[in-house]
């Protein structure tokens, strides 16, 4: 009988130099070809300083690991990575201008609103003046050009000078509460307050509560990666990608839910590859960030069906094995009833109600009309992916980053090489070798097809007018959540790369990463 996969007795070999580094001296010297291109076209003092900062960056890592991976154990799980994750969400945090992150004037509200919750203040759309005036200002003009960091210079100050309260132009309703549950918004949320009570500006605030969110999703990834026993390469590079830096960085619900998503792959990753008995603190945190995921966004309640796969042997008996799934699945749909029962009563609600799209009105589609005419409905699916597929595949590596302007859009050899790097950590290498059976990646790859395809009806039914012949609404930002689980279906016997590639890939994706940000600079300053 084949031995059964355990992390924590595997031998990993020890990295060397001559087989991890091509790949990243290869990114390397590209970026450092690409910035001085730049420098030299567009020679602003801006540009030239973030060139700079990304070579010292980059240099810093190598020195850095080169001293040190032989001293700590897993250190590239431990240290390596949460050092480039957290430094360039920092970084995306304090580039992009406040409200240059898709529907962040929205998401700043919620997290506004969960704070007066915290300071016992029963008025959840109440709001400092200060904080106003950069709601309105700021938040409400998506585009970013070679005025935008200077306006926002205009607006900043340590403290705040208007501290009277005033209230949100739009109120919040039952539906907002039920998109937002507090397990994304509580984080931001007490930075905002931290920020209030330090009596700081509102620009300050804005940008303590982006940073606390940033960590809170952060957090969350680097304890799934430290996790998991396989895919670690793979949930490294998805977390790398410059939309999902973009998302983490703001105050985006996708900030949590991303992480919690990849936390809970993990647990039940762990769960179905370790060979000792589960404990009952494994079975518990399990359910537990199954009810946090699944109000989050409906859409990802698939990944809860890993837990089908968690072998019998690693329970008691067979029958804990089924009361303890049985449980698993109760809570999780009881979580999402309770917490989504708005978003669920819309619905089932009619087809004749007039539906709002910014300021275009019409009729949205309805279960009844998917239901009742699959034939048109498949059609709807193939014409989308025809006319939009490529779309949702540069935005879902961030491609296009803002408001999906034109002039923040990445050149399409960036697009491929991001490709090329979420392709080469889906493959088995020295540091992550494990290939699930055919089985377990067959039920990642239907868990990813299903989340994609119900991404997509959700758009359909609640952004899509019924005279359209396209689903609209869908981004490849969506797909984040279960991009690893996708990654790791790809995974064969076939492919395997005789090399560590942990190393190479952070530091290749983060010289790309700074890379990018030096080209929308000139790209913004040229605007």
């Amino acid at each position: 009988m084949k031995k059964r996969f355990d992390v924590a007795t595997h031998n990993m070999n020890k990295p060397k130099f001559t087989r991890t580094s091509f790949f990243t001296l290869f990114l390397i010297f590209f970026i450092f070809i690409d910035g001085i291109y730049l420098i030299v076209t567009h020679p602003a003092r801006r540009m030239f300083l973030f060139f700079a900062l990304s070579l010292f960056f980059i240099l810093f890592l190598g020195i850095w690991y080169y001293k040190q991976h032989t001293l700590i154990p897993n250190f590239i799980e431990n240290r390596f990575f949460p050092v480039c994750l957290l430094m360039l969400g920092i970084i995306f945090s304090l580039f992009f201008p406040a409200g240059r992150v898709p529907d962040e004037r929205y998401h700043f509200q919620m997290s506004y609103a969960y704070a007066n919750l915290i300071s016992l203040n029963k008025n959840p759309n109440e709001i400092r003046s200060e904080d106003l005036v950069i709601n309105k200002d700021l938040l409400a003009d998506g585009t970013i050009d070679s005025s935008t960091w200077k306006n926002e210079q205009d607006y900043f100050s340590i403290f705040a000078t208007k501290t009277d309260t005033d209230e949100f132009p739009k109120k919040i309703t039952a539906s907002d509460w039920s998109s937002n549950p507090p397990q994304l918004k509580l984080i931001s949320a007490l930075g905002i307050n931290l920020a209030r009570l330090l009596n700081l500006s509102g620009i300050l605030l804005f940008y303590i509560g982006r940073i606390f969110n940033l960590f809170f999703g952060a957090t969350l990834i680097i304890i799934a990666v430290r996790i998991t026993p396989i895919g670690k390469n793979i949930m490294m590079s998805v977390a790398l990608l410059p939309m999902t830096l973009h998302l983490l960085g703001s105050y985006s619900y996708d900030a949590g839910t991303i992480g919690i998503a990849f936390l809970l792959i993990a647990l039940l990753l762990r769960a179905i590859y370790k060979s000792e008995k589960i404990t009952s603190r494994e079975m518990t945190l399990m359910v537990i960030f199954s009810i946090l995921l699944a109000p989050c966004k409906l859409v990802y309640i698939f990944i809860s069906f890993l837990c089908l796969l968690i072998p019998k042997s690693r329970f008691k008996d067979k029958k804990q094995a089924f009361l303890y799934k049985c449980i698993f699945f109760i809570s999780t749909v009881s979580s999402l009833i309770i917490f989504r029962m708005p978003a669920l009563r819309e619905l089932t609600s009619s087809s004749s109600q007039v539906d709002v799209r910014g300021l275009e009105t019409g009729t949205f589609y309805s279960i009844s009309d998917v239901l009742l005419h699959p034939g048109k409905t498949i059609m709807m699916y193939l014409r989308t992916f025809h006319a939009l597929g490529d779309f949702y595949l540069y935005s879902m590596v961030g491609g296009s980053l803002g408001w999906l302007q034109d002039n923040l859009r990445a050149p399409y050899y960036l697009d491929g090489t991001l490709f090329l790097c979420l392709f080469i950590a889906a493959q088995r290498s020295n540091d992550d070798p494990y290939v699930p059976s055919k089985k377990s990646r067959m039920v990642f790859g239907l868990i990813t097809v299903a989340s994609v395809l119900a991404i997509m009806l959700s758009m359909l039914i609640g952004w899509t007018f019924n005279t359209e012949i396209v689903i609209n609404g869908v981004q490849g930002r969506y797909f984040l959540p279960v991009l690893p689980l996708g990654l790791l279906a790809m995974r064969n016997h076939t492919i395997q790369i005789h090399a560590n590639m942990g190393y190479a890939l952070i530091t290749g994706m983060t010289a790309l990463n700074m890379s990018y940000l030096t080209l929308l600079t000139m790209l913004i300053l040229s605007t």
